[in-house]
Formats: C-alpha cells, structure tokens, sequence
C-alpha cells in the first residue's frame, strides 16, 4: 500500500499457519528501490504478491535492507538473494552479532541459520532510495538495530526499537534497557516525523500521534527505571 510518495508499507496480515510470524515490510524509493524487512520465508509468497498488485517489481530492487538479524525480519532474505541476486544489508555491528548469535534465534523458530553474504552498513547517509536517507544506529532490542529517517517524506522507520505504545522487548540476547532509552531519546529528536513504520503493528500517521506515542513510550521507561529493569 502506497502511504506516501515513493513509500509503500506492508503491515503483516494473518497469512501461514497458528505460530508463523513475520515482520511487516516497507519498500521506499522512486527509480531505485530498497526492501525494508521483507520478513519471514513462508511469508515472501503473499508479500510478493502485494508487492506486485502496487506495480512494483522485485526483481528490480537494489538491496534488502534489514532492520536487525531476527528470523522474522531477515529470513526471507535467503529468497531475494538467491533468486533475484539482490544485496541484503545489515549495520555492521548487527552483522558480527549475527554471525556469532543467530544460530539461537533460528533454532528456537525450528528454521536453519541462512548463510548470508552481508553488505555491512555504516550509520549516515545510504546512497539508494534517495540521497537525503539517512541510517542511525538504535540498539536496545539488538546490539546492531538500525532505524531510516526520510525527512523530505516525514518518514521514519524503527524496526522494533518501538511500537505504538510500547518499546522493542530488551530479554533476547543482545539486548539492552540502557541503549533502549537512549535510542528512543535519539529518535525522538529527530526533525519533523509524521510517518512511523514500526516492526510490527499498525503505521503511527501524523504529527499528533507520534508525538503522543513518545509520551507513551517515556512513561514506560521511566517505569522500566524506577523498577531497575534499566
């Protein structure tokens, strides 16, 4: 679905069997496309098929962009690059935490650990999509999350650094309260977002509502400190 110009999300629907899980997926760009998460592989067939009902062409992307290493953001990766030959994409500080921890997340989905060739990204500006997209670095829910910020689109995309009304879980490997509240500081300051896609869960639109989300988020922090799970 077309949320903004050049900006199409994909909230991940009830698709697969009870316990299949995937993320949701954005593709951004005007001549030069990026996928964001394309999510799971059992899930690619019907997000390949929405994909192509807005026009767009898979085969023509530049890269897989993967907002961290977790089997329901990253697994379907195997698929784009395999058959499209696509590059996928990770921060480079993600890109060591999956190479020495994924084997425990894709165990306990019952899925075999992909072995990925990795373009290593480092935090600035990503030279697809656009020239002025930038990445940041947001750990907390991994050590290596990364979040993309459109300004010219009022866009923001934060993988699950957070959600509408909760932050990303801290408890798997790798993550952390402390780089948790500081990412979402970091976020927040950002310039003008009036676009959230978020991991998981519906897209957060105008300015109101993002700013209502923060307050929501801070509480829950502040919450998470005064309890020393922080």
């Amino acid at each position: 679905m077309l949320i903004a110009p050049d900006v199409y999300f994909y909230c991940f629907g009830p698709y697969g069997q009870p316990g299949e899980f995937s993320s949701n997926a954005a593709v951004l760009g005007g001549a030069e496309k990026i996928i964001v998460d394309p999510g799971a592989g059992f899930y690619w067939p019907e997000l390949k098929k929405q994909i192509e009902a807005d026009g767009l062409d898979p085969a023509g992307f530049k890269m897989a962009l993967f907002t961290h290493s977790h089997p329901d953001h990253m697994e379907a990766g195997r698929i784009l690059g395999s058959e499209y030959g696509i590059p996928l994409a990770l921060s480079k500080p993600e890109a060591g935490f999956f190479r020495s921890e994924a084997a425990w997340f894709y165990e306990n989905w019952n899925r075999p650990v992909p072995d990925f060739t990795l373009v290593e990204l480092d935090e600035g500006l990503l030279g697809l999509a656009d020239p002025g997209l930038k990445l940041y670095l947001t750990p907390g829910h991994t050590p290596g999350g990364l979040s993309l910020h459109w300004p010219e689109r009022k866009l923001l995309i934060v993988g699950d650094t957070y959600f509408p009304g909760t932050i990303g879980a801290i408890d798997y490997p790798g993550g952390s309260g402390a780089a948790m509240y500081a990412s979402v500081a970091l976020l927040e300051a950002l310039g003008e977002v009036e676009i959230v896609l978020c991991g998981h869960f519906e897209a957060l639109v105008g300015r109101d509502r993002v700013l209502a989300n923060y307050e929501l988020l801070n509480a829950e922090i502040r919450e998470k400190k005064a309890a020393g799970i922080f």
